[in-house]
């Protein structure tokens, strides 16, 4: 009877290790991709270099900024603006994948000492193989209260 427990606790014990979820080189490498574009993102808003954008966005890509605008990929359509971000620096980035959808959160913080800091919500969808953002949402980050920075 003891043997038998004995078997069970470990057949249990055994299924608990498999079933626990695992990260694979392969979500790691699309972490390192959705991460890359979002950076890639950034970088280009704070130049304003519209046209690379564009070629990280679906058509139909929606946004929304801290002031509450909603913008829309339409709104890249010149190669360059002379309104741009703030140069922005994302910490501590996290990436969920569920099915061919990705999920970006990170907190922001600008070059520029005591500059603003945000709250990035990013959504990418794999099209055919290709990474597109589809859906982005930029909050500025409250100074006080629950969160505030980063807690």
């Amino acid at each position: 009877m003891k043997q038998l427990l004995l078997i069970l606790l470990l057949a249990i014990a055994a299924g608990a290790q498999t079933s626990a979820p695992q990260t694979s080189a392969s979500d790691e490498s699309k972490s390192a991709k959705i991460v890359e574009m979002q950076n890639a993102w950034l970088k280009a808003g704070s130049e304003g270099d519209n046209a690379t954008i564009r070629g990280l966005l679906s058509q139909k890509w929606v946004a929304m900024a801290p002031s509450g605008y909603i913008m829309h990929y339409s709104d890249f359509e010149a190669d360059h603006n002379d309104s741009h971000l703030p140069k922005l620096t994302m910490e501590k980035p996290t990436v969920e994948f569920y099915g061919t959808t990705a999920v970006l959160m990170s907190h922001l913080t600008t070059e520029k000492s005591g500059g603003p800091t945000f709250n990035l919500t990013s959504v990418f969808q794999d099209r055919m193989g290709k990474w597109e953002m589809i859906a982005t949402h930029l909050a500025a980050q409250p100074e006080h209260g629950p969160g505030a920075g980063g807690k």
